[in-house]
């Protein structure tokens, strides 16, 4: 289908694992980007659906960001609802599975996901803005392999997640705590 504005729309269909058929709206051409993921998916022994292709694509378009799968969800669909919640999270269970994606739990049942670039690192969570920083510690790591000997154990994986205020919000909180500070005392 073409617009009057050049932009031509694509459709791909493809079939569901109850066999059912489903078309996705694609606008983009195949670019060399996307035939990267094709490529990728396939080496990590995953048939390149377009939903995977679109996931992977989106994680690399940003590398060092954290995302809901409801995150993914709206900014993949936007205004209109080519993929399905229950598609997106099995794309995303499968990339985590082949080790192209990480999860992280953030607890209370909230899970993030980020492009697995290979490189251990652990996460700084800020609970009142949310904000997520990734930092290295050599010596952290060196503990953990040290416990994990200790006890004649096996690691298959690891996550380290701290949990706090971020310097921003503790004096934001300060600020708001002093101003209450003076209503009060104004009051009295």
């Amino acid at each position: 289908m073409s617009h009057g504005n050049g932009r031509r729309e694509h459709f791909l269909a493809s079939t569901g694992n109850r066999g059912q058929l489903t078309f996705y709206r694609w606008s983009r051409v195949a670019t060399t980007t996307s035939m990267n993921m094709h490529r990728i998916l396939e080496r990590a022994g995953l048939r390149p659906t377009l939903p995977r292709v679109l996931v992977l694509e989106f994680f690399h378009q940003h590398p060092h960001e954290h995302f809901s799968a409801e995150q993914v969800y709206k900014r993949l669909n936007g205004d209109t609802r080519n993929m399905s919640l229950g598609t997106l999270y099995r794309a995303l269970g499968l990339l985590v599975e082949s080790d192209l994606l990480s999860s992280v739990a953030l607890g209370e049942g909230c899970m993030v996901y980020e492009l697995n670039d290979g490189k251990p690192h652990d996460h700084i969570i800020c609970t009142a803005c949310g904000g997520i920083r990734e930092f290295f510690d050599e010596q952290i790591e060196a503990r953990q392999r040290a416990v994990a000997d200790q006890f004649e154990f096996e690691m298959a994986g690891r996550q380290l997640v701290l949990f706090g205020l971020c310097a921003e919000c503790r004096k934001g909180r300060m600020q708001s705590q002093d101003g209450a500070g003076k209503l009060s005392r104004r009051l009295t």
